[in-house]
């Protein structure tokens, strides 16, 4: 389990991470691309959240049990805060407690959908990780209009440039 501070173009950006089971080169992509999304969702103050990679049987039996689908998804997401989506985090609670959640990542599904799309490993674990991060600001794409929204922040730029970055 290990926590960052963030600093990135004067601004200090703070994410408090806990990490299990992810290797350090995915923990510095996962930093690199969440401190871009923080600084474009307008965030600021220090935010806490964990971040896990399982494999297929584990992410298969937690879907079906929180979500009812008994079958193997790319990422889960399991939002502590509600109501904060569009908001800034540090604004939506009194007592300073900013932690916004869990995000799993199933590896194994995340090498099948790189091979899919036609690119890394490395930029699939960034896009999931994004992914996540949105759901737990409060995101979503059930509806159209929703997913819409979500697709159009994933697919910013600036987060784009900081998760297709290969390790060197």
């Amino acid at each position: 389990m290990t926590g960052y501070s963030i600093r990135r173009s004067g601004l200090e950006n703070k994410f408090e991470i806990s990490y299990y089971y992810v290797g350090r080169e995915y923990r510095e992509l996962i930093d690199r691309v969440f401190a871009v999304a923080y600084g474009y969702l307008g965030q600021r103050g220090e935010l806490s959240l964990e971040i896990s990679f399982a494999g297929r049987k584990k992410i298969r039996e937690i879907n079906a049990s929180t979500r009812g689908i008994d079958k193997v998804t790319d990422v889960l997401s399991f939002q502590y805060m509600r109501g904060i989506k569009g908001r800034v985090a540090a604004d939506a609670v009194a007592d300073n407690d900013l932690y916004l959640g869990e995000i799993m990542i199933c590896k194994s599904a995340a090498y099948k959908q790189a091979a899919e799309y036609g690119h890394s490993f490395e930029r699939e674990i960034a896009f999931l990780a994004v992914h996540g991060l949105l759901h737990l600001m409060g995101y979503d794409h059930i509806a159209d209009e929703e997913r819409e929204e979500m697709e159009r922040l994933q697919q910013q730029p600036q987060i784009g440039r900081a998760s297709c970055r290969e390790r060197g």
